[in-house]
């Protein structure tokens, strides 16, 4: 079969589609939206990398007993300066040290090992009562109290306390733990992932319909494709130009957005993972391209813009719910709804059949953010801990939306070579 393929016109068209596009207002202000949000977004992302015991990060409760988030020697369930809250009483043994932990007690990953903090209490912050003095005066290391009363009380070179921080006894002083509300600020690139993806998941798509809907349709209804296709410019030459054109908007307005919030993002907390970073943007430009292509396909076959739109954003509502439809066809045929809540409550990642997670690959807006926390290799998500099966991994995630931008770039080539003008 004959391609009809000519790289000149291509070129010119994508060109002038890409020009058409990328000044106009409302991508340069979806842009500009989209590059906001991000920087947000990173910004306000509470887990961190921390340093030190006035930087700990709280992931959740941890039960002695039942052991749900899986902590074990050396350090196994976390990184450095984790923390988790007990809500049990109970004996257990991190590297051949036994301990007796009650409830509000913390155990804390320090340099690869998990130890016990000790709840001794609430501070007034105001009054200074129980009286603690500096140098960890009047306690032992690992003691931890809460503030309960905010105040000035100057202790060990902090005299600002607010409700809720905490003092925590280690290495001679008391140090101040900000209250885990209020700890932010620009982050890494693995803890900022899961806040972008869910921006790009909600803006980029629409982004890519509004540009994709009226390219074939929009020309027809105003009659200039047939002038267009009155030239020596196959139909070839078209969708593939304005699949190119557009798609390079798309690959400006993901690669400004995140490219500026990541320059930003590691000059202030570093360049760890900027491959994965990067990866992540390939990613979200293969998820956007998804969009696109069904959008220019919808153009193909539509016989008026309402109905291009309309089917455009129909695939990007059925994305949004066809996750809670699928938990919900997984609860009609037998799920334990009641074994569900028990795991959640114990931020334990809730065991789905297989079936289940195959059938997330069609739920486009749960696939992407997957695939992006499988990049970092992140384990927790929302406090729950991360068990995907083996299916479930970066390298498929990726593969199938090239799998889904191809079939609908193919897809818009044959049904417009079909179409009367």
């Amino acid at each position: 079969m004959k391609l009809d393929i000519h790289i000149g016109k291509v070129k010119a068209i994508a060109k002038k589609e890409f020009m058409d596009n990328v000044r106009n207002k409302w991508v340069l202000s979806l842009t500009i939206i989209f590059i906001i949000l991000t920087l947000v977004m990173s910004y306000f992302t509470i887990a961190a990398t921390p340093s030190s015991v006035s930087e700990i990060a709280i992931k959740g409760e941890w039960d002695p007993i039942n052991n749900y988030a899986e902590l074990g020697d050396n350090g196994l369930g976390g990184k450095s300066y984790d923390a988790y809250i007990v809500n049990n009483t109970g004996n257990f043994t991190f590297d051949g040290q036994a301990y007796e932990f009650v409830p509000l007690d913390w155990v804390v990953q320090i340099d690869s090992h998990w130890q016990k903090f000790k709840f001794m209490g609430i501070w007034d912050a105001a009054s200074n009562v129980p009286e603690l003095t500096d140098n960890g005066g009047n306690g032992t290391q690992g003691d931890i109290y809460y503030v309960q009363v905010a105040g000035n009380t100057l202790l060990d070179g902090n005299n600002t306390w607010s409700e809720n921080d905490v003092l925590i006894n280690w290495d001679g002083k008391w140090n101040k733990l900000v209250a885990p509300e209020s700890n932010v600020g620009f982050k890494g690139y693995s803890d900022t992932v899961a806040g972008m993806s869910t921006i790009a998941a909600m803006l980029l798509p629409i982004i890519a319909i509004m540009l994709g809907y009226s390219s074939i349709i929009g020309e027809r209804e105003n009659g200039s494709m047939g002038v267009v296709l009155g030239c020596p410019v196959s139909r070839n030459d078209v969708v593939i130009g304005k699949f190119g054109g557009l798609g390079l908007v798309m690959f400006t307005t993901i690669f400004l957005g995140f490219g500026i919030s990541g320059l930003i993002v590691g000059a202030l907390a570093g360049f760890a993972d900027s491959l994965e970073y990067l990866l992540f943007m390939v990613l979200t430009f293969l998820f956007a391209m998804f969009f696109l292509g069904f959008s220019i396909f919808m153009s193909t076959i539509a016989s008026k813009r309402s109905t291009a739109i309309a089917g455009g954003l129909a695939i990007f509502f059925s994305g949004m719910i066809a996750g809670v439809i699928l938990f919900g066809i997984w609860a009609a045929t037998g799920g334990d709804i009641n074994a569900l809540t028990e795991q959640a409550m114990k931020g334990v990642m809730p065991q789905f059949p297989d079936w289940l997670w195959a059938g997330y690959y069609f739920c486009f807006m749960d696939i992407y953010p997957m695939g992006a926390a499988e990049l970092f290799g992140i384990t927790e998500f929302f406090g729950f801990k991360l068990e995907y099966p083996w299916f479930i991994n970066a390298p498929y995630i990726f593969a199938w939306f090239i799998f889904l931008s191809g079939s609908t770039f193919l897809a818009s080539i044959l049904s417009f070579r079909k179409k009367d003008i």
